[in-house]
């Protein structure tokens, strides 16, 4: 009887002792998960739009039947807050009135070894700030449907990033606190 009270005991403290190691290595996988996983996150900095007005649009789109630009640009910083290489896409900029909506890339272009073509790659705890140029191309036959894309309208237009996260999650950034 004496044995069999031992024995229990024994099974009792052996599963506690068994229960708080799991434990341990359950929390010390997920502090090193954390460590080798990328936490990349994008803060914009600046933004320019440079909209012309409807006069100026539409003596563009007649002078001598040439396409031309409306350009924006971004300044942004990238930051990689974990002890992990991470790659995020370049976002993209969204103009947003009413239902018309206007999705732009940025230039492409290789400034040094560690921007590739359409995203950043950030080493262990990197911080890189980044200025972007994105292009609306309007053709001369077709100037009126970006009429809403002129300085009179600037009030009404909404913008916002879109890119995806380290973990592919799309995310959404409104740029309307730096209009």
């Amino acid at each position: 009887m004496i044995s069999a009270v031992v024995q229990a005991v024994c099974t009792f403290v052996l599963m506690v002792i068994t229960g708080f190691y799991a434990w341990q290595t359950y929390r010390t996988n997920a502090f090193i998960f954390r460590q080798v996983s990328p936490k990349i996150k994008l803060e914009p900095l600046k933004f320019n739009s440079r909209l012309p007005t409807i006069e100026n649009l539409k003596k563009l789109a007649h002078n001598k039947g040439r396409s031309f630009y409306i350009s924006f640009q971004l300044e942004y910083r990238v930051t990689n807050s974990s002890a992990a290489y991470g790659t995020v896409f370049k976002p993209k900029l969204v103009i947003n009135m009413n239902e018309k909506i206007w999705e732009l890339k940025p230039h492409l272009r290789r400034s040094d070894e560690l921007v590739f073509e359409s995203s950043i790659y950030l080493m262990p705890g990197e911080r890189r700030t980044m200025d972007e140029n994105y292009d609306v191309l309007v053709s001369h036959e077709d100037h009126e449907n970006y009429l809403s894309l002129t300085s009179e309208f600037a009030d009404k237009l909404k913008y916002s990033l879109i890119y995806e996260d380290e973990n592919e999650k799309i995310q959404t950034l409104d740029l309307s606190h730096l209009v």
